[in-house]
């Protein structure tokens, strides 16, 4: 069989002047066409309708020119709702219309989903749009079942109700439908409807996974499901989720679309490495931080929530991960950037960590605050070490390491100088300098001094201590 998508246009017929062209071959399919058939002819032959198709008059519910008989069966057949003409010959049109697409497309022959494209999706979701009965029912759908819901898990939701009518319904379904094919073209180029395929293997292009976020900030539906539901979700979350995850002040509707747009920009830059399934449930942290060496994470701040989500981590709000052993956070800091007063910006501490961090992982790929070493301090790179002094926190946790753990076993003592920290008595920080002179004596130690396969002394320092008296001029110089 081969559908036949030609309908008679709505102001022309009582309904399709023919369906489509018998698709199902079943009797009972085509028992009903047939009489269904019957009835749109005997309709249109009868010499009342064909007289009263003579006639126009303008339709209420399109403002345009329609023969009298489809304005008399509007009139009848229609209900008025919110201001708005639902009428039945109409909304009959634009589900048939959308039938027609569904059974001409390749997908209908197929059944493979890789068939349907994303126009495909485009054309239904437009045509959709201009359902009068669509664009009235869904903010009530919308408010009803949100009252459900929150019944049903015991919370409050509580829904902006002028928001929710406010959207242009018709404007926010063609969105949707931009959301839904962006989406499927997405899935559908890696290659997921793919018989057979692994997922864990798939690559998602990032530009796209960007312009898909972006297109749902600007939908008016789900920035504002995203601001309704961010606090019903945090409470039932719990309260590991609630102490990282916190609403900034200030916050509002309007920011939701500048979130999605931020998320999208992260993601998109992630997924561009090559990011896959599987890597992320390898589990295997080092080769993560390879591939996401090059991922500006300075990103991360031009999201509101995930900034604040980093500084309630930083400060502790999950008491499991135990910051506080290996990460230092001065008393004092200021983690946000603030205004120098003459138009320009004082880094805070959040950005300084994430551009020191994107600096070590560069030339580090295993670096780890939480298992510090000088073997480490040896693997970087002392044109980074201007970087890293931005950071506070990370001056303070290299500070931390080599005053309290910093040691070559029970043979030797590490003597430091009070001139090699700032402030009074040595009781500050690692100066710059010093850190950059470590750096180039453990690489030194590291390359010089390797340890004999069979030293299991010497293997558990990391270098042979005693062949430091072997060492050349420039070498002790280091």
């Amino acid at each position: 069989y081969e559908p036949n998508q030609e309908f008679a246009p709505a102001n022309q017929s009582l309904i399709m002047a023919a369906a489509v062209s018998n698709p199902l071959s079943s009797p009972e399919f085509t028992e009903a066409y047939n009489l269904l058939n019957d009835m749109v002819t005997a309709y249109n032959d009868n010499i009342i309708v064909q007289y009263q198709n003579e006639v126009t008059l303008t339709s209420e519910y399109t403002g345009e020119p329609i023969p009298m008989n489809l304005y008399l069966f509007d009139s009848i057949l229609s209900i008025n709702y919110d201001e708005e003409q639902i009428a039945f010959r109409a909304e009959l049109a634009v589900y048939g219309e959308v039938a027609a697409k569904v059974l001409n497309s390749d997908f209908f022959d197929s059944q493979n989903l890789s068939d349907i494209t994303g126009d495909d999706i485009r054309d239904i979701f437009d045509s959709l749009a201009n359902s009068h009965l669509l664009t009235s029912v869904i903010p009530v759908a919308i408010e009803v079942a949100a009252d459900y819901f929150g019944e049903q898990q015991g919370i409050n939701i509580d829904i902006p109700v002028d928001n929710l009518y406010a959207i242009e319904w018709d404007t926010e379904i063609m969105q949707l439908g931009e959301i839904a094919a962006t989406a499927f073209e997405l899935v559908n180029a890696a290659g997921a409807f793919v018989e057979g395929v692994d997922l864990n293997t798939i690559t998602l292009d990032g530009d796209v996974v960007n312009t898909l976020f972006t297109e749902l900030g600007q939908s008016d539906l789900i920035t504002l499901s995203a601001y309704v539901a961010l606090e019903p979700i945090l409470e039932i979350a719990g309260t590991t989720i609630q102490a990282v995850i916190t609403v900034p002040d200030n916050f509002s509707l309007d920011d939701w679309e500048g979130e999605f747009r931020a998320i999208g920009a992260l993601a998109g830059e992630v997924l561009n490495t090559g990011l896959t399934i599987g890597d992320v449930e390898s589990g295997d942290v080092m080769a993560l931080l390879s591939v996401l060496s090059d991922v500006d994470f300075t990103i991360l701040l031009d999201s509101q929530i995930v900034t604040q989500a980093l500084i309630n981590i930083l400060s502790g709000a999950i008491p499991d991960l135990n910051l506080s052993q290996y990460i230092v956070i001065p008393d004092d800091i200021v983690w946000l950037d603030t205004d120098d007063g003459m138009g320009g910006t004082i880094y805070g501490e959040l950005h300084n960590i994430l551009t020191a961090l994107n600096t070590i992982i560069d030339s580090v790929p295993d670096f780890n605050l939480e298992n510090l070493d000088l073997s480490v301090i040896a693997d970087l790179n002392p044109d980074d070490i201007v970087t890293i002094f931005n950071s506070r926190v990370l001056v303070a946790t290299i500070t931390d390491y080599v005053k309290n753990k910093l040691n070559f076993g029970d043979s030797f003592n590490l003597v430091l100088p009070d001139s090699v920290f700032d402030g009074v008595d040595g009781g500050g920080y690692l100066l710059q300098e010093e850190l950059e002179a470590i750096v180039r004596a453990a690489h030194t130690i590291f390359s010089e001094l390797a340890c004999e396969a069979t030293d299991d002394a010497c293997g558990e320092m990391g270098f042979d201590m005693n062949g430091i008296l072997t060492l050349g001029g420039d070498d002790i110089d280091t």
